[in-house]
């Protein structure tokens, strides 16, 4: 871990409302939220469509699985992986990059800090500065990932809050993926402007995903 401070900026309102969003692995920390709905979002429309049809209708098949814009190869040490690109959708002033980690390896992967950008951040005051006693925070984040906007030639880093909690999946040091099984991860952003069409998604280890399209 570096010692290096992430220099820390007040988040909107909307990523304040997303700090501290988990991977969906059937598990959750505390009262984070579990993106583990993206992928079940399908089976509940499902539902509700039966329960509402007339008693003869025919049952209508619902996409429950998550769309794949690209996947990479790529290896943690000795752990053989795949990640998967999902989407990148805006809701207002926040972007959301979805993507999957998948194990094709032999051996159970612990995640850690293969996502995270290796900064520390702490927390702000109502002035927006570091208090003599804050606490530092260590990464276990999907942080390190970057949208790119190459319309305006900015680079979009995930949202913080001022109480130093990334709106991303955290506490990866203790997630763990066992072979053939896998992780929805997610990241999230200020939103770019509503001309921007695509953008470029960089995600450790996977390189970078270009002419993404932003689903809106």
């Amino acid at each position: 871990m570096s010692p290096r401070l992430r220099p820390m900026l007040a988040a909107t309102a909307a990523a304040l409302l997303l700090a501290g969003c988990t991977s969906s692995d059937g598990g959750s920390d505390g009262d984070q939220a579990d993106p583990s709905a993206a992928s079940t979002a399908g089976a509940d429309v499902a539902e509700e469509l039966r329960s509402s049809a007339a008693p003869d209708a025919e049952p209508q098949p619902v996409e429950t699985a998550l769309p794949v814009i690209a996947t990479r190869a790529t290896s943690d040490g000795d752990n053989l992986l795949e990640i998967d690109l999902n989407t990148v959708s805006v809701s207002g002033d926040v972007m959301t990059v979805v993507f999957t980690a998948r194990n094709v390896g032999d051996g159970r992967w612990q995640i850690h800090q293969y996502f995270d950008d290796g900064l520390l951040s702490a927390p702000l005051d109502d002035e927006g500065t570091r208090g003599e006693d804050a606490p530092l925070k260590n990464g276990a984040t999907t942080d390190g990932v970057s949208v790119i906007d190459t319309t305006n030639g900015t680079v979009h880093r995930a949202a913080y809050d001022v109480a130093g909690n990334c709106a991303c999946s955290v506490n990866l040091t203790v997630r763990n993926v066992e072979p053939e099984n896998s992780l929805v991860l997610t990241t999230s952003f200020a939103a770019p402007p509503e001309d921007v069409e695509s953008v470029t998604v960089q995600i450790p280890g996977a390189g970078a995903f270009a002419d993404v399209p932003v689903n809106r």
